[in-house]
């Protein structure tokens, strides 16, 4: 746990990084033409101040472009870093990203279904998603990355590439969610409808609920 709490920290500490230098570039995005106005009140007009003035100028666009390009790589190294582990059932787990919770099966979870979670006195709940029950609309929250039982720790991944080793799926395939949360190339024709994302390889699939469609009500 020690691990994944460190982990954690240098995500955070990257995007808090990220967060200020974007920050940076709004500040001089929004300052540029009040410090330009100030150079130019100046009384002595020297070449100096109008170098800087245009250098200012002529840079910005260049340093913007450069601050975003920095910001857009720490991004894409978050939501590509890749650290595996070992849960208690001795399985392996990938998590990827950023884009993982941690949660407590309430139930029996299988390995690369579509789950639910929800938040019990702190502590994030995951729970078998089935979209043949209408009341289940707007519920589906990730796909669990191992089997899990009743009291077990289940990891969920939430959003960007769910990786699960020797998982089967077809490649570059939209894959729809079937009943009790199975990943299936197969559009469904009851309950709900919605897709989960679009496989990369027979191991990955980057996670994009759409929007639930409501087929029926058998």
């Amino acid at each position: 746990m020690k691990d994944k709490d460190k982990s954690k920290e240098k995500n955070k500490l990257i995007q808090l990084i990220a967060f200020i230098l974007v920050a940076v570039v709004m500040l001089v995005i929004l300052f540029r033409k009040n410090i330009i106005s100030l150079l130019s009140k100046i009384p002595d007009k020297n070449s100096a101040i109008n170098d800087f003035s245009k250098t200012l100028e002529e840079s910005n666009s260049q340093f913007q472009k450069s601050m975003m390009g920095l910001v857009e790589n720490i991004q894409n190294k978050l939501d590509n870093s890749t650290k595996q582990v070992i849960n208690q059932n001795g399985s392996t787990i990938v998590l990827k990203g950023i884009g993982w919770k941690r949660t407590i099966a309430q139930e029996e979870i299988t390995r690369g279904y579509v789950v639910r979670v929800h938040e019990n006195d702190g502590i994030d709940s995951s729970y078998r998603y089935d979209p043949h029950n209408i009341e289940n609309y707007g519920l589906a929250t990730g796909i669990a990355l191992h089997s899990a039982t009743a009291g077990q720790e289940c990891f969920i991944q939430v959003e960007g590439t769910a990786e699960i080793p020797n998982w089967g799926l077809p490649s570059n395939t939209l894959m729809f969610i079937g009943p009790m949360g199975v990943l299936t190339p197969t559009a469904p024709n009851q309950g709900l409808s919605q897709t989960a994302g679009n496989s990369i390889s027979p191991d990955e699939i980057n996670i994009n609920f759409s929007q639930p469609i409501i087929l029926n009500n058998d």
